[in-house]
């Protein structure tokens, strides 16, 4: 290595040093923070976990209702609009 690619070397590592030397170390942040994060993400994952759920019920009384349509249509009987 030439003279002026030492230097180059040199003051790069110098530089990531010193700016991590000033990097301030990470928090722990504080007891209610940590609470409200977890409240947050609890609530998260009900509505992921909660939506099949609700989609599963809803294809379920479609399903009940067009029965009951087709039943009262074998019979004779008028089908009425819900």
């Amino acid at each position: 290595m030439r003279g002026s690619d030492v230097a180059v070397v040199l003051s790069a590592s110098f530089i990531a040093a010193h700016a991590q030397a000033q990097t301030p170390a990470p928090q722990t942040p504080a007891p209610e923070e940590l609470t409200r994060r977890a409240i947050e993400r609890r609530a998260v994952e009900v509505v992921i976990w909660g939506m099949p759920a609700v989609n599963y019920d809803l294809m379920y009384q479609a399903l009940v209702r067009a029965r009951a349509a087709s039943d009262r249509s074998s019979t004779g009987a008028p089908v009425t609009q819900f």
